[in-house]
């Protein structure tokens, strides 16, 4: 549930900012891409949905934490020209990303479908119950 929460509130904060008229600039317009493409992972990975394959969304990954980090701390793409904010503040202004980059990593890398872990499930429930029921 926390994750369906999570994800709404991105969803807000993105249509905020698009119409708030932060994303003017070419390069902010491609960060705004960049970030409802790593939103539709982590609505994949929240709703257990198979969106393109695994390869693309681990590309994907590695491309927006280089992306987010350059994005913040070398462009400044969100800073005043005239007052750059302190490292610190952009060390906490990364932080409500975590959840979107680990849920996106689980995603690509990880992840193994409902379908799956029933099987597991059933499975090792299964042998288990024919083990015990041999001793």
């Amino acid at each position: 549930m926390l994750w369906k929460i999570y994800l709404v509130i991105v969803a807000i904060l993105a249509i905020t900012s698009l119409v708030r008229g932060m994303f003017q600039t070419p390069i902010q317009k491609f960060d705004f891409v960049v970030s409802i493409i790593t939103w539709i992972g982590l609505f994949g990975f929240v709703f257990d949905v198979q969106i393109l394959k695994p390869i693309v969304w681990q590309c994907i990954f590695v491309f927006s934490i280089i992306w987010t980090l350059t994005a913040v701390f070398v462009l400044r793409l969100y800073e005043e020209k005239d007052e750059p904010l302190p490292f610190v503040f952009k060390l906490i202004g990364i932080i409500p990303t975590f959840p979107l980059y680990y849920g996106l990593y689980q995603y690509a890398f990880k992840k193994k479908t409902m379908m799956e872990l029933t099987h597991h499930c059933l499975f090792y429930f299964a042998s288990y119950k024919n083990h015990s029921s041999k001793c």
